[in-house]
């Protein structure tokens, strides 16, 4: 199996969304495309696109000529998501279950019944 290849930008994107969602960079805080690029050793490039690709995800908001700060938390927000993916979730479930042969429905009570065991 060969390795797969991942692009400095894409390397980046994942190196400062994963220092964002750990809190070492706060909320607010501005992203300084230099000091980002010194301290991962590339060039300002993959991280402007890294940064364009984390205002994509929600995850900095990009200012014209004041630069990119991480995003405020609004929990209200963050509700509102999980209460749509939720609702998402249940018309995706119904919807596999009319597509599911009997044995997968078995499986499926039996993956349940196993997943009820480890919470109670």
């Amino acid at each position: 199996m060969r390795p797969v290849f991942r692009s400095k930008p894409e390397i980046v994107h994942d190196m400062l969304r994963s220092s964002i969602i750990h809190g070492e960079y706060r909320p607010g805080e501005r992203l300084v495309i230099d000091e980002v690029a010194a301290r991962l050793g590339v060039s300002q490039i993959p991280v402007r696109e890294a940064v364009r690709q984390l205002e994509a995800d929600g995850l900095v908001t990009v200012e014209p000529y004041t630069g990119a700060t991480v995003t405020q938390f609004n929990p209200d927000l963050a509700y509102e998501i999980f209460a749509l993916l939720e609702s998402l979730e249940v018309i995706c479930g119904r919807r596999a279950c009319t597509c599911m042969s009997d044995a997968q429905v078995d499986e499926l009570d039996s993956v349940v019944s196993r997943m009820d065991g480890c919470v109670t």
